[in-house]
C-alpha cells in the first residue's frame, strides 16, 4: 500500500506547490501509472512521447501569447495540460494555463519545462 507523499519504493516525493525547490514532477503519478499498466516500459514510452513534444508545446504557447493569438494559445495550453498531468508535471500544466492568461512569465514557464525534462530523463534512466 502506498502512503500519500511516498512512492512505491518509499522514496519521498514532492506533491506540493511550494516553489522552485519543489520537484517539478510528482513521481507518485508515474508510480501509479506503472502499477495500473503493469509495465514500466509502456510508461517510459508515454514519457518519451511527452518529452518529444514538450518544446513544440511550450514554444506554441509562448509564441501564440506573444502574437496575441488567444485561440492558438488555448489550443497549445490544452494539449500541454492534459499530457503534463498524465506524467505528473502538474505544476507545468498549471503554469501553461497561467502563461496563456498572462499571469506568468514565459521565462519562468520555459525554466520549469526544462526542469520537468530533466526530472523525467532521470526517472527514465533509473528504470
Amino acid at each position: 500500500m502506498m502512503t500519500p507523499g511516498r512512492d512505491k519504493n518509499d522514496g519521498v516525493i514532492n506533491d506540493d506547490d511550494s516553489g522552485a525547490a519543489a520537484n517539478p514532477v510528482d513521481l507518485g503519478v508515474l508510480a501509479v501509472l506503472v502499477d495500473e499498466l503493469g509495465d514500466r516500459a509502456i510508461v517510459a514510452s508515454v514519457v518519451e512521447a511527452f518529452l518529444g513534444q514538450l518544446d513544440v508545446r511550450v514554444d506554441g504557447i509562448i509564441d501564440a501569447v506573444a502574437a496575441a493569438d488567444a485561440a492558438t494559445a488555448h489550443h497549445w495550453a490544452h494539449t500541454l495540460t492534459s499530457s503534463a498531468r498524465m506524467v505528473g508535471a502538474t505544476r507545468l500544466a498549471d503554469m501553461g494555463r497561467a502563461v496563456e492568461r498572462g499571469d506568468e512569465t514565459p521565462e519562468a514557464f520555459r525554466t520549469l519545462a526544462e526542469q520537468v525534462r530533466d526530472a523525467l530523463l532521470v526517472w527514465g534512466a533509473a528504470g
